[in-house]
Protein backbone atom coordinates (compact mmCIF):
# COMPACT_ATOMS: atom_id res chain seq x y z
CA UNK A 1 0.00 0.00 0.00
CA UNK A 2 2.72 2.40 0.91
CA UNK A 3 4.38 2.49 -2.99
CA UNK A 4 0.43 3.21 -3.92
CA UNK A 5 0.33 6.11 -1.91
CA UNK A 6 4.33 7.17 -3.06
CA UNK A 7 2.71 6.69 -7.06
CA UNK A 8 -0.64 8.09 -6.26
CA UNK A 9 1.30 11.81 -4.60
CA UNK A 10 4.03 11.38 -7.33
CA UNK A 11 0.79 11.81 -9.99
CA UNK A 12 -0.69 14.39 -8.08
CA UNK A 13 2.54 16.33 -8.07
CA UNK A 14 2.90 15.80 -11.58
CA UNK A 15 -0.55 17.26 -12.27
CA UNK A 16 -0.08 20.28 -9.74
CA UNK A 17 3.10 21.33 -11.44
CA UNK A 18 1.99 23.95 -13.78
CA UNK A 19 -0.13 25.44 -10.34
CA UNK A 20 2.91 25.70 -8.52
CA UNK A 21 4.98 26.79 -10.87
CA UNK A 22 2.10 29.31 -11.59
CA UNK A 23 1.65 30.37 -8.08
CA UNK A 24 5.51 30.62 -7.47
CA UNK A 25 6.16 32.89 -11.16
CA UNK A 26 2.79 35.02 -9.73
CA UNK A 27 4.43 35.38 -6.04
CA UNK A 28 7.74 36.57 -7.97
CA UNK A 29 6.42 38.46 -10.38
CA UNK A 30 3.83 40.56 -8.38
CA UNK A 31 6.19 43.40 -6.92
CA UNK A 32 7.53 43.85 -10.72
CA UNK A 33 3.53 43.89 -11.96
CA UNK A 34 2.54 46.52 -9.02
CA UNK A 35 5.76 48.73 -10.04
CA UNK A 36 4.39 48.81 -13.58
CA UNK A 37 0.57 49.00 -12.70
CA UNK A 38 1.72 51.92 -10.29
CA UNK A 39 3.37 54.08 -12.73
CA UNK A 40 1.21 52.84 -15.36
CA UNK A 41 -2.27 54.21 -13.37
CA UNK A 42 -0.39 57.94 -12.88
CA UNK A 43 -0.18 58.16 -16.91
CA UNK A 44 -3.34 57.14 -17.90
CA UNK A 45 -5.07 59.25 -14.86
CA UNK A 46 -3.67 62.56 -17.07
CA UNK A 47 -5.10 61.26 -20.12
CA UNK A 48 -8.34 59.38 -18.48
CA UNK A 49 -11.24 59.98 -16.39
CA UNK A 50 -13.14 56.42 -15.60
CA UNK A 51 -10.68 54.80 -12.57
CA UNK A 52 -11.99 51.44 -13.33
CA UNK A 53 -11.33 51.03 -16.71
CA UNK A 54 -7.40 53.06 -15.45
CA UNK A 55 -7.11 50.07 -13.29
CA UNK A 56 -8.22 47.27 -15.88
CA UNK A 57 -5.77 48.64 -18.30
CA UNK A 58 -3.27 49.61 -16.18
CA UNK A 59 -3.67 45.49 -14.51
CA UNK A 60 -3.67 44.17 -17.98
CA UNK A 61 -0.50 46.06 -19.23
CA UNK A 62 1.64 45.43 -15.87
CA UNK A 63 1.00 41.99 -16.04
CA UNK A 64 2.24 41.73 -20.14
CA UNK A 65 5.28 43.81 -18.55
CA UNK A 66 6.44 41.74 -15.97
CA UNK A 67 5.72 38.31 -17.91
CA UNK A 68 7.70 39.95 -20.47
CA UNK A 69 10.50 41.16 -18.18
CA UNK A 70 10.96 37.62 -16.99
CA UNK A 71 10.93 36.15 -20.08
CA UNK A 72 13.66 38.62 -21.04
CA UNK A 73 15.62 37.22 -17.55
CA UNK A 74 15.40 34.06 -19.14
CA UNK A 75 16.73 34.85 -22.48
CA UNK A 76 19.32 37.09 -21.18
CA UNK A 77 20.40 33.87 -18.46
CA UNK A 78 19.84 31.58 -21.84
CA UNK A 79 22.15 33.55 -23.98
CA UNK A 80 24.83 33.84 -21.58
CA UNK A 81 24.96 30.87 -20.73
CA UNK A 82 24.43 28.44 -24.12
CA UNK A 83 27.62 30.38 -26.05
CA UNK A 84 29.52 29.16 -23.08
CA UNK A 85 28.09 25.23 -23.24
CA UNK A 86 29.36 25.23 -26.84
CA UNK A 87 32.67 26.87 -26.14
CA UNK A 88 33.40 24.26 -23.60
CA UNK A 89 31.86 21.18 -25.76
CA UNK A 90 33.76 22.43 -28.62
CA UNK A 91 36.76 22.55 -26.70
CA UNK A 92 36.73 19.14 -24.99
CA UNK A 93 35.86 17.84 -28.43
CA UNK A 94 39.22 19.26 -29.96
CA UNK A 95 41.76 18.56 -27.02
CA UNK A 96 40.33 15.18 -25.98
CA UNK A 97 41.63 12.80 -28.75
CA UNK A 98 44.90 14.65 -28.01
CA UNK A 99 44.97 14.40 -24.16
CA UNK A 100 44.17 10.33 -25.12
CA UNK A 101 47.00 9.93 -27.33
CA UNK A 102 49.30 11.79 -24.99
CA UNK A 103 48.06 9.46 -22.17
CA UNK A 104 48.46 6.15 -24.23
CA UNK A 105 52.10 7.67 -25.18
CA UNK A 106 52.90 8.14 -21.82
CA UNK A 107 51.45 4.54 -20.78
CA UNK A 108 53.52 2.92 -23.55
CA UNK A 109 56.71 4.61 -23.45
CA UNK A 110 56.60 3.78 -19.20
CA UNK A 111 55.18 -0.16 -19.95
CA UNK A 112 58.75 -0.55 -22.47
CA UNK A 113 60.92 -0.24 -20.04
CA UNK A 114 62.23 -3.36 -18.21
CA UNK A 115 61.17 -2.85 -14.09
CA UNK A 116 58.37 -4.77 -12.35
CA UNK A 117 56.26 -1.67 -12.91
CA UNK A 118 56.42 -1.82 -16.29
CA UNK A 119 54.85 -5.06 -16.24
CA UNK A 120 52.41 -4.69 -14.02
CA UNK A 121 51.11 -1.77 -16.33
CA UNK A 122 51.29 -3.90 -19.25
CA UNK A 123 49.32 -6.41 -17.14
CA UNK A 124 46.62 -3.74 -16.53
CA UNK A 125 46.54 -2.33 -20.39
CA UNK A 126 46.06 -5.66 -21.45
CA UNK A 127 43.75 -6.72 -19.07
CA UNK A 128 41.86 -3.42 -18.87
CA UNK A 129 41.03 -3.68 -22.56
CA UNK A 130 40.24 -7.16 -22.92
CA UNK A 131 37.74 -6.36 -19.92
CA UNK A 132 36.62 -3.14 -22.33
CA UNK A 133 36.17 -4.92 -25.53
CA UNK A 134 34.26 -7.78 -23.28
CA UNK A 135 32.08 -4.72 -21.44
CA UNK A 136 31.04 -3.32 -24.92
CA UNK A 137 30.09 -6.70 -26.81
CA UNK A 138 28.17 -8.48 -24.24
CA UNK A 139 26.86 -5.72 -21.81
CA UNK A 140 26.43 -2.20 -23.42
CA UNK A 141 25.05 -3.62 -26.58
CA UNK A 142 22.70 -5.79 -24.66
CA UNK A 143 21.78 -2.32 -22.83
CA UNK A 144 21.39 -0.57 -25.66
CA UNK A 145 17.33 -0.53 -25.99
CA UNK A 146 17.48 0.05 -21.97
CA UNK A 147 19.76 3.08 -22.54
CA UNK A 148 17.46 4.55 -25.44
CA UNK A 149 14.69 4.18 -23.30
CA UNK A 150 16.20 5.77 -20.44
CA UNK A 151 17.44 8.42 -23.02
CA UNK A 152 13.43 8.53 -24.41
CA UNK A 153 12.24 8.92 -21.14
CA UNK A 154 14.05 11.59 -20.12
CA UNK A 155 13.52 13.87 -23.42
CA UNK A 156 9.68 12.87 -22.45
CA UNK A 157 10.31 14.56 -19.23
CA UNK A 158 12.18 17.82 -20.06
CA UNK A 159 9.45 18.01 -22.91
CA UNK A 160 6.79 17.81 -19.89
CA UNK A 161 8.24 20.20 -18.01
CA UNK A 162 8.65 22.88 -20.25
CA UNK A 163 4.77 22.51 -21.19
CA UNK A 164 4.26 22.42 -17.57
CA UNK A 165 6.15 25.63 -17.13
CA UNK A 166 4.89 27.56 -20.42
CA UNK A 167 1.31 26.79 -18.61
CA UNK A 168 2.45 28.07 -15.25
CA UNK A 169 3.21 31.02 -17.21
CA UNK A 170 -0.56 31.33 -18.20
CA UNK A 171 -1.67 30.55 -14.72
CA UNK A 172 0.63 33.09 -13.36
CA UNK A 173 -1.40 35.39 -15.25
CA UNK A 174 -4.77 34.34 -14.21
CA UNK A 175 -3.86 34.47 -9.73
Amino acid sequence: RFGELVSGLKALGQILQAVLIGAVLSYVLNPVMVFFERHLQKAFRKRMTDEKRIRKISRSIATAGAVLVFLGIIAALLCMIIPQLIISVEHLTSTLPGQMQNLMDRMQAFSRGDTPLAAVVREIITNGTAYLQNWIQNAFLNQAQDLMSYITSGVVGVVKTIFNFIVGIIISIYI
